[in-house]
């Protein structure tokens, strides 16, 4: 647990750093939803939510990363013997550090379509069963 804390805190050291080196700073938040493919089951549902920054490299060239908190949540019934059900809960806390190389292709009238490649470094922090 002391070296994911460590590796965290580097990870958040270099990203501050280089973020005052030029970068945009923004703040990215979404919703997060899939369907799996057991009957029973409700899928996983979460957000997500944290700063990013966009560092350009040269022209249309940048480099975008982030620090990204996750909160996942799944309800699963399992059918057990002599028609009763199980219900079990899950949420999983993690840390997602994007790390993308990204193109931008100005359309017209402030208008730009958007290409990114690379990386997604996750980190668990804690998950509950219950």
């Amino acid at each position: 647990m002391k070296s994911i804390k460590k590796i965290f805190l580097v990870a958040i050291a270099t990203l501050l750093s280089i973020s005052f080196a030029s970068a945009q700073f923004g703040v990215q938040a979404g919703f997060s939803m899939t369907k799996t493919a057991e009957k029973d089951a409700d899928g996983i549902n979460g957000f997500h939510v944290g700063p990013t920054f966009n560092l350009t490299i040269q022209g249309p060239i940048s480099l975008q990363y982030g620090l990204l908190y996750n909160l996942y949540i799944e309800s699963e019934k399992t059918d057990k013997e002599y028609n009763s059900w199980l219900v079990t809960k899950s949420t999983l806390h993690q840390i997602d550090i994007p790390v993308r190389v990204a193109a931008t292709f100005p359309l017209s009238g402030g208008i730009s379509a958007f290409a990114f490649a690379g990386p997604n470094f996750n980190f668990g922090l804690a998950g509950i069963r219950h």
